[in-house]
């Protein structure tokens, strides 16, 4: 709806279950929501919702209610990443990056 949370990564919109191709080094991700907390998390490998580790890497250090934030994350090692977002209401979207 029109409260679901937008991401982008190095500024382009990325879809629920999208697969975004990207060069090595620092990646830029924006998340602008207005709705409820979230946490943002991220592991190596194309991981399901349900296979993403307890001990995933959070961008957030746990919930975050920032409405508009850009995230930061260095991936250096070729191959995919699977990140999370997850609201307090339990809604996830998921997104893929492919480092080349």
């Amino acid at each position: 709806g029109g409260n679901e949370a937008r991401i982008k990564v190095n500024g382009e919109i990325v879809e629920r279950d999208s697969t975004i191709i990207v060069s090595k080094g620092n990646q830029n991700i924006t998340v602008d929501f207005s709705g409820e907390p979230y946490k943002l998390e991220w592991e190596q490998g194309k991981k399901t919702a349900g296979n993403l580790k307890t001990g995933a890497a959070s961008l957030t250090n746990g919930y975050s209610q920032e409405t508009n934030k850009t995230y930061q994350v260095s991936l250096n090692d070729s191959g995919y990443y699977t990140f999370l977002l997850t609201t307090q209401g339990r809604d996830i979207i998921r997104f893929v990056l492919y480092v080349e």
